[in-house]
């Protein structure tokens, strides 16, 4: 999977492991773009900071990460939407972990198709 924010990129083995890495980028004021983002939060507040995109190894969709770490199932923001994982919360990454290994199957099976 790749995670991208702005003109930052980074794989990553997980959606968990994309938040954290953009979380970073986000505290670090890693420059995503004309602006570090440091410089970002100073001048415009969080608004400016892009959101992560997470994609597979096709470019296809799999999740984007706001601005807080959370990660949702939607390319972009809908009013009232679930986040799909919240870091930190315990029954959020359990079902996440569920839908992981479901992924790996899909996954393999795709690989083993090709």
């Amino acid at each position: 999977m790749l995670l991208t924010a702005g003109k930052q990129k980074q794989e990553v083995g997980s959606l968990l492991e994309a938040s954290q890495v953009y979380c970073t980028w986000r505290d670090d004021g890693v420059d995503v773009g004309h602006l570090t983002i440091e410089k970002m939060i100073s001048m415009r507040g969080a608004s400016e900071m892009p959101e992560g995109k997470v994609t597979g190894d096709n470019g296809e969709f799999i999740a984007r990460i706001s601005y807080n770490g959370r990660i949702w199932s939607n390319p972009e923001y809908v009013r009232g939407e679930q986040a799909m994982i919240v870091p930190g919360n315990e029954e959020s990454e359990a079902r996440w972990h569920e839908l992981e290994e479901e992924n790996k199957k899909i996954r393999r099976k795709r690989t083993a198709h090709d």
